[in-house]
């Protein structure tokens, strides 16, 4: 099979990767909000039990958190093997 070597694309700059300030002080702010709004909306029995409290608190934001990195993550990788292919 014959290559046009005049019809080849030229090559595509690589993506920049996520910032992880950015990303670090979102998790910062979503523990942040998490704790405020579970301190001011959980009943007297769940602020006396302390680790469902702390997991409600931080575990929710935190794994939130974690689903939307992943898909960012997964995003900047599909653009950079499409730069790199």
């Amino acid at each position: 099979m014959p290559v046009r070597l005049n019809t080849i694309p030229d090559a595509e700059s690589y993506p920049a990767p996520p910032a992880r300030i950015k990303w670090l002080s979102a998790l910062l702010l979503m523990l942040s909000v998490g704790v405020a709004i579970t301190s001011l909306f959980a009943s007297d029995e769940l602020a006396k039990n302390g680790p469902h409290f702390w997991g409600l608190a931080c575990g929710v934001p935190a794994f939130i958190w974690s689903l939307v990195a992943s898909v960012r993550w997964l995003f900047f990788i599909t653009q950079y093997i499409r730069a790199d292919a």
